[in-house]
């Protein structure tokens, strides 16, 4: 009966998020909403995680590491040349959508270091889509990506989200994803319920 129990929940427990303040990260770092002076940045970081190494799926194929790279470069017109990492700041200000940064304030100008997006999904009002997460190399290992998540999970359920669902092929990042608490659906897919106030 404990063995069937134990099956049942790891296939029907839905994770909630987790009630505790947001991790501290630096005192020099900053969290705020994207603005337009950020486009540029927010569209490198973005270019260079896309292409970074850790995304590649199929690392010992050098077949298919040419068909990842076709289908990142794809990507890369399809969203950075036309569509909404063509101007971030304005297509995460749309309704329902966000877009949270890091920033560096003892960089003379502040630099943006640390980026999370959030989508609407239309066919599910209650369902926003985790997108574009991306610290900058240079910042890991502070706590920033923790921090992204928690902000992007509070303004989720201040935009009515019940629930946050993303994906990923990055082998660290679906790691990252269990650790914080997501259920994992199929290979690339996670989500987690925002509970309710």
């Amino acid at each position: 009966l404990s063995l069937s129990l134990c099956v049942w929940c790891n296939k029907n427990f839905r994770p909630f998020m987790p009630a505790v303040p947001p991790p501290p990260i630096p005192d020099h770092i900053r969290v705020r909403l994207a603005q337009p002076q950020d486009d540029a940045r927010l569209r490198e970081m973005w270019k260079e995680g896309l292409f970074a190494e850790e995304n590649q799926f199929f690392p010992n194929s050098a077949i298919m590491r040419f068909f990842t790279w076709l289908m990142w470069w794809g990507l890369y017109i399809a969203f950075g040349v036309f569509g909404r990492m063509r101007h971030p700041s304005k297509s995460f200000s749309a309704a329902g959508n966000g877009m949270w940064v890091c920033e560096d304030v003892q960089c003379t100008p502040p630099r943006v270091v640390g980026m999370a997006g959030l989508l609407r999904v239309s066919a599910q009002p209650e369902v926003g889509e985790e997108v574009h997460l991306s610290v900058d190399r240079a910042y890991r290992r502070m706590g920033l990506a923790r921090r992204l998540f928690a902000e992007r999970w509070l303004g989720a359920r201040q935009l009515g989200y019940k629930r946050v669902v993303g994906s990923t092929g990055n082998t660290a990042m679906r790691q990252f994803r269990i650790a914080l608490g997501y259920r994992q659906h199929g290979r690339f897919e996670y989500e987690m319920d925002l509970g309710t106030d």
